[in-house]
């Protein structure tokens, strides 16, 4: 967790992560902790539009 809170392009995506998370959201019988992932993945992309992928690549 220390490695993604310090770079500032990945705070936003694992804070949203953390709070989905923690809220303890349950849909369709499945729990808070694969909903976490999820919007923390939505919010990674929505943020920085899959940049970093183009970045590795080169």
């Amino acid at each position: 967790m220390a490695a993604a809170m310090s770079s500032e392009r990945e705070r936003e995506p694992a804070l949203v992560t953390f709070l989905v998370t923690v809220s303890g959201v349950t849909l369709f019988g499945i729990g808070a902790a694969f909903w976490g992932l999820v919007a923390g993945v939505v919010a990674m992309l929505a943020l920085h539009g899959g940049k970093r992928a183009v970045a590795a690549g080169k």
